[in-house]
């Protein structure tokens, strides 16, 4: 689990966030590898709001489920810059097993949406008030946000032979499974549910990558599902 976070991070930093340094700046820099400028956190319009108390379903969401990404929400919109320094050093302790992993990303990955969401409906108060966030830099959002939704349902109706729709159906069946078993279970039943899906899900993307391999085969490099695959990956 430990070996998977690190690697993960090596992509995140090296890649990700190395490409919004250089094409705009970064949208989020997680709090155990952050150093703020205390003139920006004490902008009125950024303290004032950070420390409002939510009230409302998305507020919960958005405040309080990632703190770190939500206060670089805020410098962005007062037009302040988040950079990327690959020469900084930084350490932190990582979940080591699966129920602390699991209950780290329900909680990153809706404020990571919340957030994002957050910025490109205000992209254009956003655009004219910070200088280093362009219409190209939106529409990479933009992008990225659609494929975080989109990502493996090409590939999945591929490896089966199914037809696109039926791979969203039956991708369908176990997120509403766990939806109800989040509505009606206490949280040790929700994490048994996790567990037993992550393992389904590996499974079948083994299955998948083994359908794209024979596909990239059969197509060449040059095919359309080909170079989707190559590019996003």
């Amino acid at each position: 689990m430990a070996w998977y976070q690190m690697f993960e991070y090596a992509v995140g930093h090296w890649l990700q966030k190395a490409t919004e340094h250089v094409i705009g700046c970064v949208l989020c820099s997680p709090g155990c590898f952050s150093l703020f400028r205390a003139k920006a956190l004490m902008d009125d319009n950024v303290m004032a709001k950070y420390t409002t108390v939510s009230e409302e379903a998305r507020h919960y969401v958005q405040y309080d489920q990632g703190e770190d990404r939500w206060l670089c929400t805020l410098l962005l919109q007062r037009g302040y810059r988040v950079e990327y320094s690959a020469a900084s050093d930084a350490y932190t302790h990582c979940p080591e097993g699966f129920n602390e992993f699991y209950n780290q990303r329900r909680r990153w990955m809706p404020s990571t949406t919340a957030n994002i969401m957050d910025l490109l409906t205000d992209y254009e108060h956003i655009i004219k008030i910070n200088d280093n966030i362009s219409r190209p830099y939106i529409l990479y959002q933009v992008v990225l946000m659609i494929a975080l939704l989109l990502d493996q349902e090409p590939y999945s109706s591929s490896a089966f032979k199914l037809d696109q729709w039926t791979s969203f159906f039956w991708n369908l069946i176990p997120i509403l499974i766990f939806v109800i078993a989040c509505a009606t279970s206490k949280s040790d039943t929700q994490l048994f549910f996790a567990g037993v899906l992550s393992g389904l899900y590996g499974l079948i993307m083994m299955a998948v990558l083994i359908g794209i391999m024979m596909q990239i085969k059969d197509d060449g490099w040059l095919a359309p599902s080909s170079l989707f695959f190559s590019v996003s990956h």
